[in-house]
Order: C-alpha cells, then structure tokens, then sequence
C-alpha cells in the first residue's frame, strides 16, 4: 500500500526488497527496486525525503543516514497506539473503488488455522497480507 499511496500522490519510489518481489513491487508503482539481500546494496541508496519501514525491521540509527536534512523516517514497529480516522478510511476506500489501490493477498485461512496463519507470516516468507476468515455459525 505504501507504494501505491505514495506513487497516488506523485512521489518517485525507490523500494527495498528481495529479487523475487520486484516485479510485483514495480507492479505496485516502484520506480527503483533494489535487492537487501545483495552485500552492498546500502551503497545504491541516497537520501530520500521520506523512508518507509513497512516490515518493522530496518535498523533506525543506520536507515536515519537515507533521510534528507528535513525528511522523515516512519516505521511500521514502535510507533505505539494509533487512531482510524474516519476521513482517512474513507480516503483509501475511494482510492480502492477507483481502483487507484490494490490490495495484494498472499494466502488465506480460515479462524480455526489461526496458529498456522502467524507461523507462516512469522517465517518472513509471506508477499502481501495474510486474511483469515471468520464464518458465522448461527
């Protein structure tokens, strides 16, 4: 999603991610993609007005030095409690019936494989969301 709200509003994307991801990140709207797990790759990052963790995992004190003098660093992890707004959920519900965000699923499971569902997302293999479902038994 980070991808796509940022090529909605017109920035240039450089997004990190493994060699198999990239054709779906370019997908997504990238316009750079380098591979993380290639020795060196921090070499080919600049500095950028906005650096996006979306995994929760980059190390903060060395993604800082990829953050122009008056950019931001945000992360998925340790950012505490936060609050829905209304109008931002309306926002991307729009973007999605416009068909300007698409939700990309890597696989899905039923309420009563829950356990199954966290081990796989917790090996760091998955590409995009993992739902669970939820039947209603009356």
């Amino acid at each position: 999603m980070a991808v796509q709200i940022a090529k909605y509003y017109g920035a240039h994307v450089t997004a990190v991610c493994r060699e198999r991801n990239f054709e779906l990140v370019r997908s997504l709207g990238a316009d750079v993609v380098i591979d993380y797990t290639i020795d060196g790759y921090d070499e080919k990052l600049t500095t950028y007005d906005a650096v996006f963790d979306a995994a929760g995992n980059i190390d903060k004190r060395l993604a800082r030095k990829h953050v122009a003098e008056h950019g931001k660093f945000s992360s998925v992890a340790g950012q505490g409690p936060v609050r829905e707004r209304k109008e931002d959920l309306t926002f991307l519900n729009e973007l999605f019936e416009a068909v300007r965000l698409t939700a990309v699923i890597d696989s899905v499971y039923p309420l009563k494989d829950i356990v199954a569902a966290h081990r796989y997302v917790d090996a760091g293999g998955k590409v995009g969301n993992v739902i669970v479902t939820v039947t209603q038994t009356n």
